[in-house]
């Protein structure tokens, strides 16, 4: 049986349009994710809670995850990201 990791990633961008996905480490239990999970909001929070500009009231609008991964393995995951539509012209 393989091995599973833990990645923990998230938003780290929270004003008003746009996105910056972080990666903020990948661990050999979930335990240690829940742990860097928690440090991850608690910071994200206190760096944005006061700025006017950015949409944080409270931990409840920090989005940071964890995916458990089997190690060596083949996947495709998109983890967040932001994209404006776009529309061909016709000629």
């Amino acid at each position: 049986m393989k091995n599973k990791i833990y990645v923990v990633y998230g938003e780290t961008y929270y004003y008003a349009y746009g996105s910056y996905v972080g990666l903020f480490g990948a661990f050999s239990s979930k335990d240690l994710a829940e742990k860097a999970k928690t440090k991850i909001v608690e910071e994200l929070f206190k760096k944005n809670k006061n700025d006017d500009c950015t949409t944080v009231t409270s931990t409840d609008d920090i989005y940071v995850y964890i995916e458990e991964i089997e190690e060596d393995k083949l996947i495709n995951i998109v983890l967040c990201g932001y994209a404006e539509p776009y529309k061909k012209e016709s000629k």
